[in-house]
């Protein structure tokens, strides 16, 4: 019997050549590479040199590529480029279900590590290709799927956000030909030298890896494809490359990585939306993300004289991201399904400046943290959860607002409470104590820069409509509140079972249940009014007459 070569090294201007088949996600693609060597155990190609993936939604350049096709199994073991300089990819296009299938361009001799050449023929039959499927019906194989992890240092840059992770693990990718539906449609999964790309051996020589130009002959210029970089393309850059193994596969990614330094203002995030943890982790089919580790997510909005700045930080977030966003829109509330943060103490703030300056924040602090995108609901629970309100630089919008007006400059904090929920629709805040529980308020208002005598209450459910005007000032329209009432302001100071004020009218009236009495400066009273603009409280005693404090 003949001997015949199993192993081969490709040399000077390699290109892989990987041709769609069927449906998909990729486009056509080439791999540019100055060489590459297949070793026929373990079905492996490797270089260590530079490597060039172009298709027209793709363009990677790094060093070092490695790929293993497990014949037996029929799928792909790994795929790992050591080290990407830069990696540009396109908006996902609605629609583009191409898929991608590939085999080996054997009208070239490929010289061996021997420099001995192999024959076309020899080569078809030694890289261990098994027998063509057969037609006959078999039984289905369980679906392969996929995980890409990207590692270290991991920035990802788009036109609207950035993403920094010490790693990013994209699970659960079905790549075409690993299902049933593509064994359905005859582009089931090809052996290996089929599945790897179409390898066509260029001039060998010093000439550095590139794409071919249109400055080349025809034929082969018409083997080529081109990115054209555009503003809106995705760009991703990380230090210890990507590995892409199956779910299953025990092959563990590098564990010692690091997060990149991220921006912390709108001038140096250009206004886009900022997010930074340890780990994240994608589901390819649910669109859920989890971030693990240190994660705040930043968001910014830009209005006339002033901006705003949104700020979620937990130990672990899980988000359902919204298959295709509104037109027009690039908010938070509209680009989530579905958020949950937790596993610790979560923090969510809204802080507006004007340029550098802070002038005005407000402050969650509690264990959990639910939003719905459809219901545009948050949810907060505690124990023990706490809210708080600095318009301390706020300018005066309304020299006739009342004494707990928040649209003149004050502090507000509420701690205490066991859950609050807040309608973005509505523009409501409902918050609870825990059962037997009571929250308590603090209201400090600020005069020429200076704190005034403060004002505190306790209540054990409180229920606020909110207003916001066009200087971001958030503003209270009314406020109701129920259970364990107690009022101390100045002069006034009374206990009741519900209490409710109306910015409108500028008045708060308080009262209790049954044949419950309230109490107003320690005397029993039915009910009370309280007008916060002349400072008088009055109120209907037992029996006849008023009783009227000013």
């Amino acid at each position: 019997m003949k001997a015949e070569p199993r192993d081969a090294t490709l040399i000077g201007n390699v290109v892989i050549h990987i041709v769609p088949a069927g449906r998909g996600d990729i486009s056509e693609s080439f791999i540019y590479l100055d060489n590459i060597d297949y070793i026929s155990e373990g079905s492996r190609f490797i270089t260590s040199g530079p490597v060039t993936f172009i298709s027209k939604d793709v363009r990677m350049v790094g060093r070092g590529l490695e790929i293993v096709y497990n014949e037996m199994l029929e799928r792909l073991e790994v795929l790992r480029i050591i080290d990407i300089e830069s990696l540009r990819l396109k908006k996902a296009s609605p629609g583009d279900t191409s898929a991608e299938t590939a085999v080996i361009d054997n009208t070239e001799e490929i010289p061996t590590s021997q420099g001995r050449p192999v024959s076309t023929e020899i080569n078809k039959r030694n890289l261990r290709q098994p027998p063509k499927p057969s037609l006959a019906k078999t039984p289905d194989k369980k679906e392969v799927l996929y995980r890409c992890t990207i590692s270290d240092n991991v920035v990802i840059e788009t036109s609207d956000s950035l993403v920094y992770a010490a790693q990013i693990h994209i699970n659960d990718i079905l790549f075409s030909g690993s299902s049933k539906r593509d064994k359905d449609t005859g582009t089931a999964m090809k052996p290996a030298t089929d599945v790897i790309g179409q390898i066509e051996q260029g001039q060998t020589g010093t000439e550095p890896v590139r794409p071919k130009t249109e400055a080349d002959d025809t034929e082969d210029s018409a083997k080529t494809v081109e990115f054209i970089e555009s503003p809106e393309d995705t760009v991703l850059t990380c230090s210890k490359g990507v590995l892409v193994t199956p779910m299953d596969s025990r092959i563990t990614p590098p564990n010692d990585v690091s997060m990149a330094k991220a921006p912390v203002d709108i001038d140096s995030a250009k206004g886009r939306s900022v997010i930074k943890t340890q780990i994240i982790n994608y589901s390819v089919p649910s669109g859920q993300a989890e971030l693990m580790g240190d994660c705040v997510c930043t968001s910014f909005e830009q209005s006339e004289g002033f901006h705003k700045r949104y700020r979620l930080s937990a130990p672990r977030v899980l988000a359902s991201l919204r298959g295709e966003k509104s037109s027009g829109t690039q908010d938070f509330a509209n680009a989530i399904e579905y958020l949950t943060a937790g596993n610790g103490i979560v923090q969510l703030d809204t802080s507006k400046w004007n340029g550098a300056e802070l002038i005005g924040f407000t402050k969650l602090k509690c264990l959990n943290i639910e939003y719905k995108g459809d219901e545009k609901l948050f949810t907060a629970t505690g124990p023990q959860g706490k809210i708080a309100v600095d318009n301390s630089k706020m300018p005066i919008n309304d020299e006739r607002a009342d004494n707990i007006q928040m649209q003149k400059p004050c502090y507000v904090l509420i701690e205490g409470f066991e859950s609050l929920k807040y309608s973005i629709v509505s523009n409501t805040l409902q918050l609870a104590a825990a059962s037997n529980d009571l929250m308590q308020i603090s209201y400090l208002p600020i005069v020429d820069g200076q704190s005034q005598q403060p004002i505190s209450a306790t209540a054990a459910t409180i229920e606020a409509k909110l207003t916001d005007n066009t200087e971001g000032v958030t503003g209270l329209e009314s406020l109701k509140a129920h259970g364990g009432i107690s009022y101390d302001d100045k002069d006034v100071q009374f206990i009741a079972d519900d209490f409710y004020y109306n910015s409108m009218e500028s008045c708060i009236t308080a009262w209790c249940e049954g044949y419950q009495s309230c109490f107003l400066n320690g005397t029993p009273v039915d009910g009370i009014e309280y007008d916060l603009k002349t400072g008088k409280a009055k109120s209907k005693m037992f029996g006849p007459g008023t009783f009227e404090i000013k």
